[in-house]
């Protein structure tokens, strides 16, 4: 390594803001470092250790709530990107910067005993179209974060459901407890269908020409459209989905459990990449019925489906932290 390659790693600010302040952020405590302005760039500091999942099925596809807004002594600084680093052992960066912080006066003694590899740095990049703020050290630091919206998944123990493909003439009705809450919650099943989602992929391919693309674009398009598709459900298969309502209308989370689930984890099928379109319904009583997909089936299967209802989704408001 050369000396320019380690200045590239050093945290070297032509102007900083002590701030040292904790806050509680999605349940975990996070200390805010500083604020620097380096190379045209300003940025918000925070420390945190990153914490134990005990349930990592679950908690794997939280949303983290997103820091975006700092006012301190009334100027309002907007986050525009964050990027989060991890202290990996041979990259001494993170190390770098820990020691700039504590040579600044960042009261680290919190994270005396924790290990180098569950530190979890943060900096936060002001809005390029902001100034950096101007501080008037005879006054109070006033510090008030602003967090985003943003949705984390609610444990459900409730006993696996046994289902065949049809579409049931009166909806089932359900009960789980939600441990959030401390009540009991209900949620209504539709239907569980089969979903042909070629035909979709057939009249995609037979559409003419987009003006915006040329021949050579439109056919690599189509190209890369038929393998996605061919990721989440082969030719001979058709797509499981389940039909259902829920108090409050909040989404449901479903997992199969079944040798269904064993053959769809040999593909590339994913619940999060919807390369097609599912049409929703409004309910006799008005509340919409939601429409998850489940795993891919084979055309000539018979049988029952066990499904499980791991959680469901809460979204958590936007939230305004006053930093002490």
């Amino acid at each position: 390594m050369r000396l320019k390659n380690l200045k590239e790693l050093m945290l070297l600010p032509e102007r900083e803001i002590l701030l040292n302040r904790w806050a509680k952020i999605g349940g975990v405590d996070v200390l805010l470092l500083t604020i620097t302005s380096e190379n045209g760039m300003n940025k918000l500091w925070t420390l945190q250790k990153f914490p134990e999942k005990s349930n990592q099925e679950n908690d794997s596809n939280d949303q983290q709530p997103y820091l975006s807004q700092m006012i301190i002594q009334g100027q309002t600084m907007t986050f525009s990107s964050s990027e989060s680093t991890f202290c990996i052992p041979g990259h001494h960066d993170i190390e770098m910067k820990l020691q700039h912080f504590a040579e600044t006066g960042v009261d680290l003694e919190a994270f005396s005993d924790v290990r180098l590899k569950q530190l979890f740095l943060t900096c936060h990049e002001q809005d390029a179209n902001e100034s950096f703020p101007n501080i008037d050290p005879s006054q109070e630091l006033d510090v008030i974060i602003k967090l985003n919206s943003y949705y984390r998944q609610i444990p459900i123990q409730i006993e696996p459901i046994v289902l065949e493909f049809e579409e049931f003439p009166n909806k089932i009705k359900y009960t789980y407890y939600d441990s959030f809450y401390k009540q009991d919650r209900v949620f209504y099943i539709h239907a569980l269908k089969r979903h042909d989602i070629w035909e979709e992929v057939e009249n995609t391919l037979e559409q003419q020409l987009p003006e915006e693309m040329s021949e050579e674009e439109w056919a690599a398009f189509k190209k890369q459209y038929t393998q996605n598709m061919e990721g989440i459900c082969s030719r001979d298969q058709d797509l499981a989905i389940i039909e259902y309502q829920s108090e409050g209308n909040v989404q449901l989370n479903f997992h199969v459990q079944s040798s269904l689930r064993e053959k769809a984890s040999s593909s590339e099928y994913a619940h999060s990449t919807m390369f097609f379109s599912l049409k929703q319904r409004v309910g006799d009583d008005g509340l919409p019925v939601q429409i998850e997909s489940l795993v891919p089936v084979d055309k000539k299967f018979k049988g029952n489906v066990m499904i499980k209802l791991l959680s469901y989704y809460m979204e958590i408001p936007e939230e305004e932290i006053k930093v002490h």
